[in-house]
């Protein structure tokens, strides 16, 4: 089996995914509902990621930081089976591609973790209209959610 990207391009092979970090803000954060519904994760740990945080009800949304303040709190994921990964999150999400219809788009970011470090991850945008006002901490919980 070709290893390299040209050799597998050549080969006529989907390129492994060089995406190896999946940033959750949501459900599938370890202490909530979905936190062991994926297959493919090794190490997580707590990072934020530049954006905002909107109360969608059953769940939050994220989207792009309006000023440098904006941070989103939650998790990155170490994919070690990104395809896998990446195929059951988007089941989840709601995310089939970049069409109109669809609830999230998977967008790339850089997420920062505690000890200051960074990497590159997939993180799901949501993709409607919003009419309510970003989560003021950028933390979401199903149970403040539901005024546990």
């Amino acid at each position: 089996m070709p290893t390299s990207v040209h050799a597998r391009a050549a080969a006529d092979e989907r390129p492994a995914p060089a995406v190896r970090h999946l940033f959750v803000y949501g459900l599938l954060q370890s202490t909530q509902s979905l936190g062991n519904a994926l297959d493919g994760i090794g190490h997580r740990q707590p990072a934020r990621a530049p954006g905002r945080l909107f109360d969608l009800g059953a769940y939050p949304g994220w989207q792009p930081p309006s000023t440098p303040d904006d941070w989103v709190h939650g998790e990155l994921l170490e994919l070690t089976d990104p395809e896998t990964a990446l195929a059951e999150a988007d089941a989840i999400e709601g995310f089939q591609g970049h069409d109109a219809e669809a609830l999230y788009h998977r967008v790339l970011i850089r997420a920062v973790t505690a000890n200051a470090g960074s990497a590159l991850a997939w993180c799901y945008r949501y993709a409607r209209p919003l009419s309510s006002r970003p989560i003021g901490d950028g933390r979401w919980t199903a149970a403040a959610t539901l005024g546990l």
